[in-house]
């Protein structure tokens, strides 16, 4: 596994100044490309939801709706000080 996770980021080295960029967290939802199962392939970009600034806030004191289930159950159980495993 340690081998796997260093050839990783040595790819990565060497995709970051191809794509033209600086630094790693320069890399956007719009530089990553991606197979789906139906064989296409499509930006990284297209594929996700994002979220505004607030909206999570917004809807954990039901002033607004969620924006994807997934946030209305996982969010309520984030915290900040650590994780937890239980669903």
């Amino acid at each position: 596994m340690h081998r796997f996770h260093e050839n990783t980021l040595e790819a990565l080295k060497e995709l970051v100044p191809a794509a033209a960029l600086e630094r790693l967290n320069q890399i956007r939802a719009t530089h990553v490309m991606r197979r789906g199962d139906d064989r296409v392939v499509r930006l990284l970009a297209d594929a996700l939801t994002f979220v505004q600034p607030g909206e999570l806030l917004a809807a954990m004191q039901g002033q607004a709706r969620w924006p994807q289930s997934v946030c209305e159950l996982y969010w309520p159980r984030a915290q900040a000080l650590g994780f937890t495993a239980s669903i």
